[in-house]
C-alpha cells in the first residue's frame, strides 16, 4: 500500500497541540461557537502551510 499524502484535521491538530474539533469547526466557519483570535490564525495559517485541501463533497444517491 502506498503512504497516505493527504493532510488531515487530526494531523493539524497534533501539530499546534489543539483538538481535532477545534480545527475541524474553525475550518469550516462553524459560526455556531467561537474561539480566540491567536487560535483561528495558528489553524489556518498551519493548514495553509500543511497543504490541507478541504475534501470534496459527494453526494449520495440512494435508491429505494
Amino acid at each position: 500500500m502506498g503512504k497516505r499524502n493527504k493532510v488531515t484535521t487530526r494531523d493539524i491538530a497534533k501539530a499546534i497541540n489543539v483538538s481535532q474539533s477545534t480545527v475541524s469547526m474553525i475550518l469550516s466557519d462553524n459560526k455556531n461557537v467561537s474561539f480566540k483570535e491567536e487560535t483561528v490564525k495558528l489553524v489556518k495559517k498551519t493548514a495553509k502551510q500543511m497543504g490541507y485541501k478541504k475534501p470534496e463533497v459527494k453526494k449520495k444517491i440512494f435508491k429505494y
